[in-house]
C-alpha cells in the first residue's frame, strides 16, 4: 500500500469520526433542549395550579373585608347610640 493511499484512508477515517461526532453532539444537545421543555411545562403546569387556588382566595377575602367593613359600621353606630347621639 502506497503512502497516498495510506493517507487517503487515513483522511477518510477521520472524517467519518468527526461526522460521528458531530452527530453525537447534536443528538446530545437536541435531549438537552427536551428536558429543558419538559421542566419548562412542568413549571408553568405548577404556576397554573397555584394561580387558580389563588383567585377562590381573592373573593373570599373581599367577602371578609366587605363583613369587616360592616361590622365597624355597627360597631360605631352601636357606640354612636350609647353615647347618646342617637340623632341618626
Amino acid at each position: 500500500m502506497e503512502i497516498s493511499e495510506l493517507l487517503s484512508a487515513v483522511q477518510s477515517a477521520s472524517i467519518l469520526i468527526a461526522v460521528l461526532v458531530g452527530c453525537g453532539t447534536l443528538l446530545r444537545r437536541q435531549n438537552g433542549k427536551v428536558s429543558d421543555l419538559t421542566e419548562m411545562r412542568t413549571d408553568i403546569k405548577y404556576i397554573k395550579e397555584t394561580v387558580s387556588k389563588i383567585n377562590p382566595m381573592e373573593i373570599k377575602l373581599a367577602e371578609v373585608e366587605a363583613s369587616a367593613k360592616q361590622a365597624h359600621k355597627r360597631i360605631d353606630d352601636y357606640l354612636n347610640r350609647r353615647k347618646g347621639g342617637g340623632d341618626e
